[in-house]
């Protein structure tokens, strides 16, 4: 006597079945999936940003900062001179300067120890993305005696304006006149000449030059 076959359309693997009732079958329980973490409210920063942040995930993006320099800190570099000098040149003398990346201007207050102004010049460097800008501005005040665009190109910049009142030399040079950057870096050293060198005086430490300026100033929002 022959064995009778089960339909081939009834014949269901036994791992089937135990998938159908995982998936179907009310008997079984699964474990609940892990929530999705929730999305952050602060965008990545791009890779030419260096985004800061406190405990809470902030992002801090400044558009403005201020620098203190003591007094007595001109140095005299000369060429026979093993090490610079330093002197006390109030003409020359930073104590305070002020940096804003504004909506329309980046301007620059720089505070200097004596009211009367001297000679010298006081050499911007502002940073972007796209490289670095160069202006030259007389401390007594007036136009740009020279702009430099990141390819090395002296450029016209009319409206950027050089105000001198007293101790405070205010200067203003408009964004559009740097390409619109989203932030920028700000670099600034006084210099002028002197017998046998230069003296020199930067806002951002007590030695004759500044390996670096401020950290990256984003512009400012419309209502500040």
């Amino acid at each position: 006597m022959s064995r009778r076959r089960t339909p081939r359309a009834l014949w269901v693997p036994a791992r089937t079945t135990s998938l159908l009732l995982l998936a179907g079958c009310t008997s079984v329980t699964s474990q609940p999936s892990a929530p999705s973490p929730a999305p952050s409210l602060v965008a990545p920063p791009r890779a030419e940003e260096d985004a800061g942040g406190d405990a809470l995930g902030i992002v801090a993006r400044p558009s403005s900062t201020e620098l203190t320099d003591a007094r007595g800190d001109v140095w005299l570099v000369r060429r026979r001179d093993r090490a610079p000098r330093r002197l006390d040149r109030p003409g020359l003398d930073l104590t305070r300067t002020s940096v804003r990346h504004g909506t329309a201007t980046v301007r620059v207050r720089a505070v200097l120890a004596a009211a009367r102004p001297g000679p010298g010049v006081l050499d911007l460097g502002v940073g972007t993305a796209a490289g670095r800008w160069f202006a030259d501005v007389p401390l007594a005040g007036g136009a740009l005696q020279r702009f430099v665009s990141p390819d090395g190109d002296r450029v016209r910049c009319p409206r950027a304006t050089s105000v001198r009142r007293d101790r405070v030399l205010t200067v203003s040079v408009p964004r559009g006149c740097l390409a619109d950057p989203a932030w920028v870096t700000v670099r600034v050293l006084l210099s002028a000449p002197a017998p046998g060198g230069t003296l020199y005086e930067n806002a951002h430490n007590d030695r004759p030059f500044a390996e670096a300026g401020t950290g990256r100033l984003y512009r400012a929002a419309p209502a500040d």
